[in-house]
């Protein structure tokens, strides 16, 4: 397989995907092809069914709820001890928030297909966070997010590097560091790629704009995003945490350095979005050497009464090989804003190669917004670190120590 063709289409699908996903059209009778194609990767307006969506994230941040579900994977062709282990292994969970007091707990379960099962407690109070387990203690062990250094210190080990606090830093981008952002890289699209690249077709209900070019085009306006990409400073102030801005230099320019070493313009990338009633339902990115279908993926968004449904593929094929990855994301109900079944589906299949997987990944979370008392940590159903004094570490770790028959 091209790893480093596949690795710069999934880009440019990224950044396209940001403003197409669901954007609106606006007076496209009197615009041309490309016009039209630009305008959804700056629209910022949402359909109604977004603007539910988004209320009921904001009320999940919000209000208080209750929550259960389950995480399970299936998987077949791995030869893989720890793959095996997990095969039609489970996590079951249930728990409640209520995020005006800062109070979280969950009850979270291993399933092993062995037939062992590990329950775990999590509790978060405020800045401070705990787990219990029977084979720890009967009491939560808990870490107050403060004196951090101390506390490494306390177990005889280095705390350089080791923050008093940590941070969470916010990552979202601002409205304006977003209009930005689109102004930016669409600029970039709208000054290299020419009108005839673009096309436009009826299909029954559906509209479909057709942006069709060269490889070594698509390599040109690659570079281009690439190289701005390297040092926007918008972008450098949201990196994660541990991933600097070196680091984040360093691999852009690798992939500088190796982008359309082998491009050619018989090869083709080509780019489809599908609207239907004023709101693109599908985007699809479609890559060719020659006359043959490398690389196929496909995002789309459907509403079906209340619940919305998102999924996406992307299918590599090349000779006898096959490699395809799929998810699907539902929300049922999710437009009454009230109680809501999420639910997550992600498949990986390869065929022709010397080891096939089918594997599947799924995941269930209920949530209802009803509340329940969470008790708070105190001197008797926990042992927060920070406050403890040395005998009473000595006397955990001598009751860890004997929980799991080390003494």
């Amino acid at each position: 397989m091209k790893k480093k063709i596949l690795l710069v289409v999934v880009l440019v699908v990224l950044l396209l995907g940001v403003g197409a996903a669901y954007a609106y059209f606006e007076t496209d009778f009197f615009k041309t092809e490309k016009e039209i194609f630009l305008s959804y990767l700056l629209n910022d307006e949402m359909t109604t069914d977004e603007e539910k969506m988004a209320q009921y994230f904001e009320k999940k941040e919000t209000t208080s709820h209750t929550y259960s579900g389950e995480l399970g994977m299936t998987a077949n062709g791995m030869e893989d001890e720890s793959v095996e282990m997990l095969n039609g292994s489970n996590i079951t969970f249930e728990g409640a928030t209520n995020p005006a007091q800062k109070l979280t707990e969950m009850e979270l379960t291993a399933n092993l297909a062995t037939g062992v099962n590990i329950p775990i407690m999590y509790k978060q109070d405020g800045e401070t966070y705990g787990i219990q387990t029977n084979l720890l203690d009967e009491r939560y062990i808990a870490i107050r997010n403060e004196n951090l250094k101390a506390l490494v210190e306390m177990f005889g080990l280095d705390s350089t590097s080791v923050p008093d606090k940590i941070e969470v830093e916010d990552m979202t981008f601002t409205e304006e560091e977003t209009k930005t952002l689109k102004e930016k890289y669409v600029g970039i699209l709208e000054e290299d790629l020419p009108e005839e690249l673009f096309s436009k077709e009826k299909v029954d209900s559906q509209t479909i704009i057709t942006l069709s070019m060269g490889q070594d085009k698509f390599v040109e306006v690659l570079r281009k995003i690439l190289e701005t990409l390297r040092d926007d400073e918008i972008i450098l102030n949201k990196l994660p945490v541990g991933y600097d801005k070196e680091t984040f230099q360093s691999s852009i320019d690798e992939i500088l350095s190796d982008i359309g070493k082998t491009s050619s313009s018989e090869n083709k990338v080509e780019i489809k979005l599908y609207i239907e009633n004023k709101a693109i339902n599908m985007l699809e990115l479609k890559y060719y050497e020659g006359d043959a279908n490398i690389l196929n993926a496909v995002i789309s968004t459907e509403t079906v009464e209340n619940d919305v449904i998102v999924e996406a593929t992307m299918r590599v094929q090349e000779n006898d090989e096959t490699a395809e990855i799929s998810a699907k994301v539902q929300y049922k109900d999710i437009l009454t804003l009230d109680n809501v079944e999420e639910t997550i589906q992600v498949k990986m299949l390869t065929e022709g190669t010397t080891e096939d997987i089918d594997m599947s990944i799924d995941f269930t979370n209920t949530v209802k917004f009803e509340e329940k008392e969470i008790e708070n940590f105190n001197d008797t159903n926990s042992i927060i670190l920070n406050d403890a004094t040395e005998e009473e570490m000595m006397d955990l770790l001598t009751a860890i120590y004997s929980n799991l028959g080390l003494m």
